[in-house]
């Protein structure tokens, strides 16, 4: 009984000390931030199915109100079927613990047989989700007059590239750097 008795008036003294921000306790505040780059591997899905390779840097503070993820990638977009080749680089950010995620990203689509190309840009919206980022996107188009990319048919093939779009990629975290900061109240 007298420890339990003990032991609460420490807790309580402890309590006091930490609210009044004593000299004791609590004195730094810890602040941790993680840096990551990596692989990023995935696909798009709209009108046409393209595959997507590339790399992503992602800054990450930790802590328990408001954190917040910052990323830029650069990848490279390819469309099977219809031999179109892009390469895009963007950012997107989330902040706070839901893991909803917004961002903008531009590119240029080439065509590899007949040449002629379009800058795209455009927003995209995503959620991320162990390792797998879902988003969808829109693409503004700058058109080229050598070659309109919007269902255009060239020798009997289809050439062009998706105005809006869904898809998954997965990030896979190959330098991982975590860095402590104590900085004063």
């Amino acid at each position: 009984m007298k420890k339990r008795i003990c032991l609460s008036f420490i807790g309580l003294l402890l309590s006091f000390v930490a609210l009044a921000d004593g000299p004791l306790l609590f004195k730094k505040k810890i602040e941790v931030y993680t840096r990551k780059t990596g692989v990023l591997v995935g696909f798009q899905q709209a009108k046409y199915f393209n595959l997507e390779l590339g790399l992503e840097h992602q800054w990450k503070k930790i802590r328990l109100k408001k954190p917040w993820t910052y990323a830029v990638h650069g990848r490279l977009e390819y469309a099977l079927k219809q031999n179109v080749i892009g390469y895009k680089c963007g950012v997107w950010m989330k902040q706070g613990r839901l893991d909803f995620t917004y961002g903008l990203q531009g590119g240029y689509y080439s065509n590899a047989e007949f040449g002629g190309g379009n800058f795209v840009f455009g927003p995209e919206l995503g959620l991320k989700l162990i390792g797998f980022h879902f988003f969808a996107g829109y693409q503004y188009r700058v058109k080229n007059n050598e070659l309109d990319m919007e269902d255009v048919v060239v020798n009997g093939r289809i050439v062009g590239i998706n105005p809006v779009y869904v898809g998954v990629r997965y990030f896979l975290a190959k330098n991982r750097k975590t860095k402590v900061k104590k900085t004063p109240k």
